[in-house]
């Protein structure tokens, strides 16, 4: 007999799987009411890995989205994906 703790587990891990995608549609949501261009919002996705959520985007797009994110020495940062991490 499975213990109870496991069972709650299992059921936890596969009710968080099964928000995945509305945590997408909140990322997106929420990254383009920080203004990031329509191409990285439209790429970005969550992802659950067994353990919990992770913002999941295409590699090649690795170094817009940091540029946008922390910012450079010639712009701003504009901290969508931290903020929304914090917040959910």
């Amino acid at each position: 007999m499975a213990k109870l703790s496991s069972v709650f587990n299992y059921a936890i891990r596969r009710s968080e799987k099964a928000a995945t995608p509305a945590y997408t549609a909140k990322l997106r949501k929420h990254v383009a009411d920080y203004g990031w261009p329509s191409d990285i919002v439209s790429s970005l996705s969550m992802i659950h890995d067994g353990k919990g959520h992770k913002i999941s985007y295409p590699e090649h797009l690795e170094n817009q989205i940091l540029t946008l994110e922390y910012g450079t020495q010639d712009t701003q940062p504009n901290p969508a994906l931290r903020t929304f991490m914090m917040g959910n």
